[in-house]
């Protein structure tokens, strides 16, 4: 059947009409398109959703890293704090011992 100027429901019918059945998606253009288009329409949900489960992970990723940044600033600050009371304890010990020592150099002189 070669008809080349029906409309798609003309051809359709037709088709139906001289084989007894609809045509199969190998021979309807339209409903390749159409399957086409729905591949696509899925494909590019299926990117949406692995871009958005990416970006998502990433942000929890960064969010993981920047929580031990500020757990190891917080350990480094209470070192530094440690340190720093030691070195005063340090200087308060040297202080009192220098005091003692001028105490008994008094004494001696007096």
């Amino acid at each position: 059947m070669e008809v080349t100027c029906l409309n798609y429901r003309q051809w359709k019918k037709a088709y139906k009409k001289e084989h007894g059945y609809n045509p199969s998606i190998a021979e309807d253009k339209r409903k390749q398109r159409k399957r086409q288009a729905d591949q696509l329409i899925r494909v590019v949900k299926s990117m949406n959703e692995l871009v958005n489960a990416i970006r998502l992970c990433s942000e929890r990723g960064f969010e993981i890293i920047g929580e031990v940044f500020k757990r190891i600033g917080e350990a480094m600050q209470k070192d530094s704090k440690k340190d720093k009371s030691v070195e005063l304890e340090e200087y308060y010990n040297l202080g009192e011992n220098l005091e003692k020592e001028y105490e008994k150099n008094n004494e001696e002189t007096d």
